[in-house]
This record gives structure tokens, C-alpha cells and sequence, in this order.
């Protein structure tokens, strides 16, 4: 299990094929493995992640059509907090004054389901104005190629940017054959979004 920021993780369940299947998938049907894994081979593994992040993390996952399955938990609700270096407000005291002000609407936001419930409210709809910084559990699973394009995405905000990260080197311990194509994608979207930024 590799610990992410506040209260996340994420944990490798499960892969249908090791790097050593790939190479040997690679060479027996490609005959020609000096090049690399071939580019047929990255929709054949599947790869399961179990992940505990606040819902915003969780729905970056759907926009490259990885799959999630929530996990039932009987716990209380937690939220993400952010640390203070996230916030970037112009000064530290804003930055204080911001960060206390987020603790103190996600303590309300998960107080009112609780009142909602108490009299008699529909469980559903007791919930609607649940913040996406509440956590959940859940596992993500899809192809190495899905999973390639979700962690060379470099846009992404910090608290989401280090989810990302977090699976980046499962997959890389995973797959060693794909770290070159991985650096790769990372440096070329790298290099646009410094271009882009300039314009």
C-alpha cells in the first residue's frame, strides 16, 4: 500500500500479465522485441488499483474510460484538507484564514446528512450536497493502455497530481519494458504545456 497526502492510498490488486509475460508475448508473436513492446500488446493486460481518495480524484478516472467499483465501508465520512502550500493565497494569512474556512464548511456539509437522517429525511437525498472532497474507496481497473494515458496526464491540480503520481510508479515496478514509452509521454506533454503557457 503506497500512502497519499492527508488520508489516501493506493494499493496494486491485481495485473493479468507480469512484464516477463509481455516480453515473452512480444517476442513469440513480433519477432521483433529490440523495438520495444509492440503497440498491440498495451490493450491485452488489465491492472486493478485499489484507491482511497476524495471523489474529486475519483472521477478524473472516467475521462479515460477506466472503470470504478465502490468498495462498502461502514465508516464515518472523512474530507480532505488541504495544506496550507496548496492554497497559494496572496498572503500567509489568507492562505490561514481560507484553510480555516474550507475545515469549517466540510465539517458542516458532513453534519448535515446526519441532521437530514435524524428527521426522517430520504437517506438520498440527505446526501445531494455531499462535498467531493469526501473520501471513498474504491477500485479502478482497465487496460494498460487506459491506465498509460491517465498517468502521463501532467495538467492535473496537486491534489489530484499526486494520486497520479502514486500509480505512475505502480505501473512502472509493474511494466519496466513500458518506462521509456512512459518518460516519454510524460516529457512530451511536459514540453507542451510550457509551450502552451507561453502563448
Amino acid at each position: 500500500m503506497n500512502p497519499v497526502v492527508d488520508k489516501g492510498y493506493v494499493k496494486l490488486m491485481a495485473a493479468t500479465f507480469t512484464h516477463n509475460n509481455l516480453r515473452n508475448l512480444n517476442a513469440n508473436f513480433f519477432k521483433d522485441p529490440k523495438y520495444g513492446l509492440h503497440n498491440q500488446l498495451l490493450d491485452i493486460p488489465t491492472v486493478s488499483i485499489e484507491v482511497k481518495s476524495p471523489i474529486f480524484v475519483q472521477l478524473t478516472f472516467g475521462n479515460q474510460g477506466l472503470q470504478t467499483v465502490i468498495k462498502n465501508t461502514a465508516s464515518e465520512p472523512e474530507v480532505f484538507t488541504p495544506c496550507l502550500t496548496d492554497i497559494k493565497a496572496e498572503s500567509l494569512e489568507a492562505s490561514k484564514a481560507i484553510l480555516a474556512d474550507l475545515k469549517n464548511t466540510s465539517g458542516a456539509l458532513l453534519m448535515n446528512p446526519k441532521a437530514y437522517q435524524y428527521e426522517k429525511c430520504d437517506p438520498f437525498i440527505s446526501q445531494v450536497n455531499t462535498p467531493i472532497a469526501v473520501y471513498n474507496t474504491y477500485m479502478v481497473s482497465g487496460t494498460l493502455r487506459q491506465w498509460i494515458r491517465y498517468i502521463t496526464q501532467v495538467q492535473y491540480p496537486a491534489p489530484i497530481g499526486v494520486y497520479r503520481d502514486a500509480i505512475l510508479e505502480i505501473i512502472k515496478a509493474e511494466y519496466l519494458e513500458l518506462v521509456p514509452l512512459i518518460n516519454g509521454l510524460i516529457n512530451y506533454g511536459t514540453q507542451k504545456q510550457k509551450e502552451k503557457a507561453k502563448t
